[in-house]
């Protein structure tokens, strides 16, 4: 599943009232867990069930643009996305689903991405992280952060930090080398700033791009 497209379950319960699609993340060094709508769908009724049927109610939730992906070249990346759908019947005890979400990049993203790997840093891991970047158009109270893995030396490398804040245009780029244990925005080391547009993606030449941004970070 992409951003901009439309997951579509199917509940088998009497009413479905506003399924959530919800962004969580574990408890870190000095930050709670926690979660934070992503978007959420609805499935309009009311709908008379028989006694001892089912019934099978669609409805459609859309993942915004910047919906954080889970997963990279099919390697989950321990961000969770969950839908969380609610059943609500006068007659009945409130009931409730949880689902967890599979969410690839968007083309942009592994464009991106590739050029990084073709020098040498690769997507090892991401998590969302909550807090408001200063400056920046960011969707929601958080955001998703990769980690880059410099394979290019024996493990003596500079690690960097990625982030990619999409919307309906592209993408503003933030990258820096790794603040290791740092959990403040403001604390780690400097980031450096870009711009990428969905339409430019079949006419940039991104190896060299991205060549030139880690060079922008001291990364080469």
């Amino acid at each position: 599943m992409r951003p901009g497209n439309a997951a579509r379950p199917h509940g088998k319960q009497p009413t479905v009232s506003p399924s959530r699609l919800l962004a969580t993340w574990p408890a870190a060094p000095g930050a709670r867990a926690g979660d934070d709508e992503v978007n959420r769908g609805y499935a309009y009724g009311p709908f008379p069930i028989p006694r001892g049927e089912e019934v099978v109610v669609p409805f459609t939730v859309r993942l915004p643009w910047a919906t954080p992906f889970t997963e990279v070249a099919g390697r989950a990346l321990g961000v969770v996305l969950e839908l969380r759908t609610r059943v609500d019947d006068s007659t009945l005890r409130p009931g409730s689903d949880e689902d967890l979400l599979h969410v690839s990049p968007l083309p942009l993203h592994e464009a991106v991405l590739d050029a990084f790997a073709g020098h040498g840093y690769t997507c090892e891991a991401g998590r969302l992280v909550e807090e408001w970047i200063p400056d920046v158009d960011q969707a929601f109270d958080f955001y998703q952060l990769l980690e880059l893995r410099d394979r290019t030396t024996d493990g003596i490398g500079t690690d960097l930090e990625l982030v990619l804040l999409t919307n309906a245009v592209g993408c503003e780029i933030l990258l820096r080398r790794s603040g290791h244990g740092i959990q403040s925005w403001d604390e780690k080391p400097p980031a450096a700033r870009f711009v990428a547009a969905h339409h430019d993606l079949d006419r940039s030449d991104w190896n060299r791009l991205v060549g030139d941004w880690l060079r922008r970070v001291g990364a080469v």
